[in-house]
């Protein structure tokens, strides 16, 4: 930065990033507005003839972290032991536009759009994560009303827990998953969420649900005429028995259920190129669970 005072004016220049050097003036305590021209040299220019590749790489450079890097929580409110709720959790996006230029960044619905014209920090919760662990920006350059959706990838997924059904009214709860971690050659997955520590043991060979649970039901009928067969599974599942894999239902093990908690069925994915879904888990009736779905980002390193 240059300064040179002539009288009450000071020339002021300023190096943007790798972008040409941008002379500005401010006479006295008044800053002139940046000219047009220099606008327009930084080629901010955005409307919806510009393709999404284009518009992520002309506004990447103020933004961090950038769009193609992977978000991670803030260190200290994961080692928060006092974290109570897993909106506790907590990160930041650093906004830095160019000399001249302002972002509208639409990030909560509940709130108002925020005008960034320095460099701010903007703070999300785990909860603004979609289920993909992606964050969801609409941000539009100075008064252009077009605005774009930007998104960053995380580290992060979520798992999806329908508590046991007593009450008609109640609602899916979901929880972030901070880590998962695959033992590969016992085919154990260890999966760290934000309340508790799930263990999944893998069966040694891969069968289709339709064939694992018509062997489980099977060994599963009563010894005595007296006692009654086993409760049927009525709710939907996610995992079709014919594109999914059965397993033994004591294979999964909640660190905070006590023993005999286990579920009655549960089925795991393993992705494929012709698959909706992801790596992913699914019990029916787990302890004070109706239904439990977590992804099982980790397995994808199993080779059979």
């Amino acid at each position: 930065m240059k300064f040179c005072k002539k009288k009450n004016l000071v020339l002021i220049t300023v190096m943007i990033g790798s972008m040409n050097i941008i002379p500005y003036l401010l006479y006295g305590k008044t800053k002139v507005s940046v000219s047009s021209s220099t606008k327009n040299s930084l080629n901010l220019k955005i409307d919806r003839t510009t393709d999404e590749k284009t518009r992520y790489k002309i506004l990447s450079p103020y933004f961090s972290p950038s769009f193609d890097t992977k978000l991670q929580l803030d260190r200290t409110s994961v080692e928060n032991k006092e974290a109570l709720r897993a909106d506790d959790l907590t990160g930041y996006i650093y906004v830095n536009p160019p000399q001249g230029h302002c972002f509208r960044i639409t990030y909560d619905t509940n709130k108002k759009d925020k005008y960034v014209c320095d460099r701010t920090s903007i703070r999300y919760r785990i909860s603004d994560l979609d289920d993909q662990g992606r964050l969801n920006w609409m941000i539009s350059v100075d008064d252009s009303s077009a605005q774009f959706m930007y998104s960053w990838d995380s580290w992060y997924k979520f798992a999806r827990i329908l508590p046991s059904i007593k009450d008609k009214y109640i609602q899916e709860k979901k929880y972030p998953v901070l880590s998962c971690s695959l033992n590969i050659d016992e085919r154990k997955v260890t999966l760290d969420l934000f309340f508790t520590t799930w263990f999944v043991t893998l069966p040694p060979m891969d069968i289709l649900a339709k064939d694992y649970e018509l062997r489980y039901k099977k060994d599963d009928q009563p010894e005595a005429e007296n006692t009654p067969p086993p409760e049927p599974d009525k709710l939907m599942w996610m995992l079709r028995e014919d594109k999914s894999y059965g397993m033994d239902p004591d294979s999964v093990k909640i660190d905070d259920l006590p023993p005999g908690s286990q579920a009655t069925r549960c089925r795991y994915l393993r992705k494929t190129p012709e698959s909706k879904f992801n790596n992913s888990l699914e019990c029916h009736k787990i302890g004070l669970y109706e239904v439990l779905r977590v992804p099982l980002d980790c397995i994808e390193g199993l080779k059979h």
